[in-house]
């Protein structure tokens, strides 16, 4: 379901994106790929903590990451090889000779930065997630920093200018995040436990865990501004490939005293082998919940993979800061969904939730969802401007390429 920009004016709501035979309103299309890559994000986030659950103690938090970082590459490069041998037949047919570096399309270097941004965000922000690194209370409101970070970025890396909506829409952003933090703010003002077990800088490595979240949508962002036809599964298969040889490589990150979960290599192996012996179920250890454990790393890796890729389609036509801040919905979104099924947080033992929570977290999507928005109006704009331009050039250079490939069959 890969689009293309069809036509053009001043304005995106006049912009249509091709669905197979069908045009689609940019702004439409946007509205659909922001809900699912919201909906998608929200059961990521319910399906990790259940994940973890499920290994009790037959695993470290090393294998775990490892485990779904393979997956991922099972799920995207078979799409892309289908799309591949299905593009290249068609091509054969009409007699077309592909272009050479169809794969990475000469953005090799910028798609391996993705990739050890996205290793790097996972192996950070699962390490310090544990509540005995940094306590659940205030984990909320440190993983806002990736919108600061996402915008920060944006300015320094892509040049970004904000005009003034866009700067009173983050403001009223900002203002609807604090609205959905004020249950987080009761429960610390009526004395929920706030202390780093295990040191303050656990709160500053969770805190940084967000910057290469939101260097790598930079990352993608340049990638389609500079080919707009780029294929997006094609990008997060490279993404998905790239993030687990970085990963394998960073198994000595779990050996690091004071931040691994592994004394030894040997405890290390002997985590692995528990937690390959608690997916495949051979073993089920006191504790861990192993009939489980399949299911749900095969559901918390089709709600990553579906997230990354609805998401890439915002940075794709809107842009990084939109991705970012339609993520704000995400984290109440999920808290709204362990507030409802408060029989699954019981199961995992979750902090309890409170039910008249729920007023503030849809409160909040009062004013983070229209700020999103509204603010994206003047990204979509400038992207779609960078887009005909580059598609222009891209065309010209296709049908000189094309003629001279007729001319040599």
């Amino acid at each position: 379901m890969e689009p293309l920009l069809t036509t053009s004016t001043s304005e995106p709501e006049n912009t249509s994106v091709k669905f197979f035979d069908m045009k689609v309103p940019m702004n439409l299309a946007l509205a659909f790929w922001t809900i699912l890559s919201i909906l998608t994000a929200i059961s990521m986030q319910i399906f990790m903590p259940l994940l973890l659950f499920t290994f009790g103690g037959a695993a470290g938090v090393y294998p775990v990451v490892f485990i779904c970082s393979i997956l991922f590459n099972l799920i995207f490069w078979p799409v892309v090889i289908y799309r591949h041998f299905k593009d290249k037949i068609a091509n054969e047919k009409l007699g077309i000779k592909p272009k050479r570096g169809f794969i990475t399309r000469n953005f090799t270097r910028k798609l391996i930065w993705i990739g050890i941004l996205d290793g790097s965000n996972g192996i950070l922000s699962v390490f310090s997630s544990s509540p005995l690194r940094v306590p659940p209370v205030l984990q909320p409101i440190i993983l806002q920093s990736y919108m600061i970070f996402t915008l920060v970025f944006s300015k320094i890396v892509l040049g970004k200018t904000y005009k003034r909506r866009q700067i009173i829409s983050v403001i009223v952003l900002f203002l609807g995040i604090l609205v959905s933090l004020i249950p987080v703010f009761i429960e610390i003002a009526n004395g929920e436990v706030v202390q780093f077990q295990s040191g303050v800088y656990w709160g500053v490595i969770l805190f940084m865990a967000s910057a290469p979240a939101a260097l790598m949508n930079i990352k993608e962002e340049q990638v389609f501004e500079e080919n707009p036809s780029y294929d997006v599964a094609l990008l997060i298969a490279w993404e998905s490939l790239f993030q687990f040889l970085f990963v394998g490589f960073c198994f000595w990150a779990d050996l690091i005293p004071g931040f691994g979960t592994s004394s030894s290599l040997k405890e290390l192996v002997h985590n692995f082998t528990g937690g390959m012996s608690c997916l495949f179920y051979l073993d089920n250890p006191e504790g861990a919940h192993c009939q489980y454990t399949m299911l749900f790393l095969v559901l918390f890796s089709l709600g990553y993979c579906l997230t990354f890729y609805f998401s890439a389609f915002l940075t794709k036509y809107a842009s990084a800061n939109y991705t970012s801040a339609v993520s704000s919905v995400v984290s109440p979104g999920g808290t709204i969904w362990w507030c409802i099924f408060t029989g699954v947080g019981d199961w995992i033992g979750a902090p309890p939730t409170n039910i008249t929570d729920i007023i503030y977290y849809l409160l909040s999507f009062v004013f983070i969802i229209p700020a999103s928005w509204y603010f994206k109006k003047d990204d979509v704009i400038e992207k779609q401007k960078k887009m005909e331009e580059t598609l222009e050039n891209q065309e010209q250079e296709e049908q000189a390429f094309q003629k001279q490939s007729r001319k040599i069959n």
